[in-house]
């Protein structure tokens, strides 16, 4: 990642401060999240999805064996 200092009016600081209080997420990454859906939104050929990025979305298997028992899970023993 790169580090970068930018400057906002007070009424957009507001708004991500609002944000971050209400999803308990930091303002850095709410920035992350409207570049990373702008990007998404307009197809651009230099968005590149990590492989850090997984888990990032609300997916769930609503268990809680998940990382502790990953093979069992994959193969439907604790299904």
């Amino acid at each position: 990642m790169k580090k970068i200092d930018i400057n906002l009016e007070e009424y957009q600081y507001n708004y991500l401060l609002s944000e971050s209080k209400k999803n308990g997420k930091s303002i850095t990454k709410i920035i992350r999240d409207l570049i990373n859906k702008s990007m998404t939104s307009k197809g651009s050929d230099n968005f590149d999805k990590s492989f850090w990025n997984i888990g990032e979305d609300d997916f769930t298997t609503k268990s809680n064996y998940g990382s502790k028992s990953h093979d069992d899970f994959i193969y439907n023993s604790l299904i």
